[in-house]
Formats: structure tokens, C-alpha cells, sequence
């Protein structure tokens, strides 16, 4: 079970990179367009990570959409988790079995605790959010156990028995190696949009003044300049930047 759970947490970071690739280039005017688009991209890698389970026995499996979904819940949004959430469902009621009902209670429990973690904890990036997203993994897992009593009477206890130390010690982890991911691919990408945005407010206060405004490096060439110096000089932006005055 230990090495089934370490191979479905590391297919999930890998398909992590995927948040930051496609929020990086899903530059839509809409933002509602995003979110529904990012909740079906991570809806999808909950399928592929629910594709390669590891199986207790036919019909009862184990994989790491719990991560996924909380982590997304905590990180990602409302909108992106519930579309998640619905698609992982789905998939789950399609294969069926006897973990049918304990599967789709995993999948709510889950994306529920996420987004109730980022509601009640909104500050939970500030300090120490290494323990927040420890601390939300193992609350998310504690629900995942309790989820236990949905499986048949005859199954419950042995199931529990069996699954809770590697769902205690590993998924926790798994939850903040994810949550580190998707929280640096988040702030990069942040930070990223605050550059764009001085640069392009920057840009719109150089040209909207008639006098010659430019910044120059610490050789004189010039780094910025608005289209007043462009006039003056008679030469295009192009001509211009990275040239000194002596050039």
C-alpha cells in the first residue's frame, strides 16, 4: 500500500506543474473563464490519478484526489474546486463498488475542508504555512478515515485498521509538498502580474507627459524613455533604448 500511495503522490506533483503552466499562459478577460477552465484541468488530473489507485480489494481503492482537491480548495478557489469535485464524483460513482459511497464522501469531505480552511484562515499564507497546510492535510485525512462507516458493516473496521497509519503519516505530507507547489506557483505568479502592472502604469505615465521624461542606467544609457524623447531625437523607441547620449 506504502509504495501504490508514494507512486500516485508523485504522478500528482508531477501534474501540478501543469496549475502553473496553464495559469500562466490563461490570460482571458474574464476571470470566470479561468477558473472554470482551471477547475476542469484539475478535474482531469484527479481522473488520471484515480486511474492509477492503489486497490485494497475490488471495488475499494485508494489514490491522492483527497490531496488534490483539498490542497485546490485552500489554493486555487471555490469556483476551480467544486468543478473538481463534481468530476472526480462522477468518475467515482462510473467505476462503482462497494468504496462507492465512502469514495464520493472523500471527494466532498475533502474539497469541503480546503475552502472552509481558507475562509476561516484567511491570513494562513502569512506565518508558518508549512504547519497550516500540514495541520489542513491532516484534518482532510481524519475526515477521509471517518469516511470509513460508508463502506459495508463487514468492511469497516479491518479497512480502518488497515489504511489509517499510512493515511496519517504519508497524505499529510503529500498535502504539504503539493501545497508548496501550487503556493509558490501562486505567489510567482502574483508577483509576476504586480511587475506587469507598475511597468505598464509606469509606461502610461511616461507617455501621457509632453515634456521628455527617461530613466538611465548607471552607464547613461537609456532604460525607459516616452515618446517626447523619441520626437526629440527623431529616432524610433528601438533606436533609442540601450544607447547613450554619445551613441
Amino acid at each position: 500500500m506504502v509504495i501504490g500511495i508514494i507512486h500516485n503522490v508523485t504522478v500528482l506533483i508531477a501534474l501540478s506543474l501543469l496549475h502553473f503552466i496553464f495559469s500562466k499562459k490563461s490570460n482571458f478577460r474574464y476571470k470566470g473563464v479561468r477558473e472554470i477552465l482551471m477547475g476542469v484541468i484539475i478535474g482531469l488530473i484527479g481522473v488520471i490519478l484515480m486511474m492509477t489507485p492503489w486497490t485494497y480489494q475490488p471495488g475499494i481503492v485508494f489514490d491522492t484526489r483527497t490531496i488534490l482537491l483539498s490542497v485546490s480548495g485552500l489554493v486555487i478557489g471555490v469556483i476551480p474546486t467544486i468543478i473538481a469535485m463534481a468530476t472526480t464524483a462522477l468518475y467515482r460513482i462510473y467505476i462503482a463498488g462497494d468504496g462507492i459511497v465512502m469514495g464520493v464522501a472523500t471527494i466532498i469531505t475533502a474539497g469541503t475542508v480546503g475552502m472552509l480552511w481558507a475562509v476561516l484562515r484567511p491570513r494562513w499564507r502569512k506565518k508558518r504555512y508549512y504547519l497550516e497546510m500540514y495541520a489542513m492535510g491532516l484534518t482532510t485525512h481524519v475526515g477521509m478515515l471517518l469516511c470509513t462507516m460508508f463502506l459495508p458493516e463487514e468492511l469497516r473496521i479491518e479497512t480502518l485498521k488497515n489504511i489509517s497509519p499510512t493515511v496519517l503519516i504519508i497524505y499529510p505530507i503529500g498535502t504539504l509538498l503539493l501545497g508548496i507547489v501550487l503556493t509558490a506557483n501562486t505567489n510567482r505568479l502574483e508577483n509576476e502580474t504586480k511587475v506587469k502592472e507598475e511597468v505598464e502604469r509606469r509606461t502610461s505615465f511616461f507617455n501621457a507627459s509632453r515634456d521628455m521624461m527617461f530613466i538611465k542606467d548607471d552607464k547613461f544609457r537609456y532604460l525607459l524613455i516616452n515618446d517626447a524623447i523619441c520626437k526629440f531625437f527623431g529616432k524610433t523607441r528601438d533606436e533609442i533604448l540601450g544607447k547613450s547620449d554619445f551613441d
